[in-house]
């Protein structure tokens, strides 16, 4: 209107066009006008727009308009646009008010007079009627369904009064935000295409609403959409959505079934089909095409099993927290890749990283992570020789955690140890590797830090020499379940507290001395060996470490000790018998078959001090 000399325009392609007054409205306005959308403007046409849209501005709903739009309910409630002629004819407040006789029975509704016939009406049909104004609806305090479309309305503030309304189509309006929709609070069907709709905030009041219309609009954002759990059919064609990440809000309605995006920007995206399907794993329509079983493969195919910011965001959040994430588990999510978003750039605060039981084979592209102190590959591909350590065209690694100080690698299929000398930890304090193939203890001589390492359920039967050498640190050691057959080369470990053993094919007593270089052992753990069935086996394990102050789980007692201290004073016995057995032998006066509790027995073996005839005093059972 403020272009006084324009004469040419086109509009086609746009909402308004749909609309059977959008030329005239635009001849009555647009004066000047010498061609529209291609077609020449004839003389009369603007007189005759002008006349005509005069009219629609003095237009109001009289008491008998309202009479002839109004219906009343009869039999199954279905919605508006499932209805047929014959239901509507039947139901019309003015034919019901004008029937008289008992042939109105089956279709009057009892008590329905001029005076409260209001109060009956249970839909209001009012499309294309070129309404600007809805003030005459407020009486219809039961009104469940309404349609409006195909007006000029531009606001809907004066339904609120309609609150039980469950069905209302506004289509083809000039609508530019749904205020005054947010009362409706019982409202299960809302159609408010072809319109200039972009503000949709109030429609997160509607809880109930199943079906949603909003093609043909401006909205911009689906973010208001993400708190409508009822939605089952969304439609939200040609609008202005571009993000296709923006899906990801959809993924809270559980019950969606029904999605139409098409005709926006984020349609156009590469794969933006197969990305919809895969997020949204629920639906069964999008984009007016049923999804197929080969569809839903092909989906799953493309995006699962790669570290993704469509991931990250689903499990931890916007994109911008991450910067503050100090944890990040992605535990079991069948990655088979980890991509390139585990760095500084993204989590620049992270300091515990849970990759476990995910089958990736290639830690590589995960780095630089400068504050990183624990790393988790537990059940994991990861392969030690190619997946660990960056290249030219890999930045990552494990050598861009610099502060490492935690690293898990159980049940990982890891057979040899010897790659883990490439790799730089001199700062890692804990390293588990249990549960593996591992056959050989080695690759471990630069980590000078580490204080813990557990080699449980492995395969080792044997330790080399030098295996141990530069763990000047380690406080524990865990070997436990690995089939150990000999104590040789379990040191130097000049610091070590904890040895745990359990499990293994330890047989002979003659092994415990080789544990005596480790003189500050506190806790020793050598259950279910069988030495650990011998007579003297605590014994004897005492004598060899004299620090330990726990003894497979039982604690070593003054009185234990002492009476070890006893048995070790008096000289070593004579050899009897095959080397390693223990035998006892009574008294020189005659004894009784079975002792009494305070008996004592003496035993004699060829490796520890003591006369023919040395005794150690206690209880029978408990030294036998």
């Amino acid at each position: 209107r403020d272009v006084v000399d324009l004469q040419v325009l086109e509009v086609r392609g746009n909402p308004i066009t749909r609309s059977s007054w959008y030329r005239k409205l635009i001849l009555s306005t647009l004066t000047t006008l010498r061609k529209l959308d291609g077609a020449d403007i004839l003389p009369h046409e603007v007189e005759t727009a002008k006349e005509e849209v005069s009219k629609l501005q003095r237009w109001e709903l009289s008491e008998d308009v309202l009479l002839d739009r109004s219906f009343c309910r009869r039999g199954n409630r279905r919605l508006m646009f499932e209805l047929n002629s014959s239901d509507t004819e039947r139901s019309r407040i003015s034919n019901l008010l004008s029937m008289s006789g008992p042939v109105t029975a089956p279709w009057k509704p009892t008590g329905l007079t001029k005076s409260n016939w209001k109060n009956h009406v249970d839909r209001i049909d009012l499309k294309d009627m070129h309404l600007g104004d809805l003030c005459r609806l407020s009486s219809f305090v039961h009104l469940k369904r309404l349609d409006i479309s195909g007006n000029r309305l531009t606001s809907l503030l004066k339904l609120s009064s309609c609150s039980a309304l469950e069905e209302l189509i506004v289509e083809r309006n000039l609508l530019s935000s749904l205020v005054g929709v947010g009362e409706l609070v019982e409202l299960r069907h809302l159609d408010a295409g072809s319109n200039r709709i972009c503000d949709v905030l109030e429609l997160k009041k509607l809880t109930k609403l199943h079906q949603l219309s909003l093609e043909d609009n401006l909205v911009d954002s689906l973010d208001t959409f993400a708190s409508l759990h009822s939605l089952v059919q969304l439609y939200l064609s040609n609008n202005l959505l571009e993000e296709v990440r923006s899906i990801l809000l959809l993924k809270r309605l559980q019950k969606l079934l029904v999605l139409d995006l098409a005709g926006n920007e984020l349609a156009s995206a590469t794969d933006a089909r197969l990305y919809t399907m895969f997020h949204l794993k629920r639906l069964k329509v999008l984009d007016g095409i049923p999804i197929s079983p080969q569809e839903q493969q092909a989906a799953e195919e493309k995006f699962s099993g790669r570290i993704t910011m469509e991931l990250l965001e689903d499990k931890l959040g916007p994109s911008p927290s991450c910067y503050n994430f100090r944890s990040v588990d992605l535990s079991n999510q069948n990655l088979r890749e980890l991509g390139r978003l585990l760095n500084d750039d993204v989590f620049p605060s992270l300091r515990e990283l849970n990759l476990n039981g995910n089958p990736f084979s290639d830690f590589r592209t995960v780095g630089p992570l400068s504050k990183l102190l624990v790393l988790k590959l537990n059940r994991t591909k990861i392969d030690l020789e190619k997946g660990m350590l960056g290249d030219a065209d890999h930045i990552g690694g494990i050598g861009t955690l610099p502060h490492l100080q935690v690293l898990e690698v159980s049940q990982s299929g890891i057979t040899d140890m010897s790659f883990f000398s490439n790799f730089p930890l001199q700062t890692l304090r804990i390293l588990h590797l249990p549960g593996n193939e591992i056959t050989k203890v080695e690759g471990l001589s630069h980590m000078e830090q580490l204080r813990e390492l557990v080699l449980d359920k492995n395969k080792i039967k044997q330790v080399d020499e030098g295996a141990f050498d530069g763990l000047r640190c380690l406080r524990e050691l865990r070997m436990d379940d690995n089939g150990l057959k000999s104590l040789t080369n379990l040191g130097p470990l000049p610091r070590l507290r904890a040895l745990h053993l359990a499990s293994n094919r330890i047989a002979e007593l003659g092994e415990l001395d080789k544990l005596r270089p480790l003189k500050h052992v506190v806790i020793v753990n050598l259950a279910q060996n069988p030495v650990a069935r011998k007579p003297l086996y605590r014994a004897h394990l005492i004598n060899a470490m004299s620090s330990a102050r726990a003894i497979d789980g039982k604690e070593v007692s003054e009185e234990e000790r002492e009476r070890v201290e006893q048995m070790l004073q008096g000289g070593g016995p004579a050899p009897i018998g095959a080397a390693g057995c223990y035998v006892f032998t009574e008294q020189q006066q005659q004894q009784p078959a079975i002792p009494p509790q305070n008996s004592n027995i003496a035993y004699m073996h060829p490796n520890l001090g003591g006369g023919p005839n040395r005794w150690l005093p206690g209880t029978g059972s408990e030294q036998r």
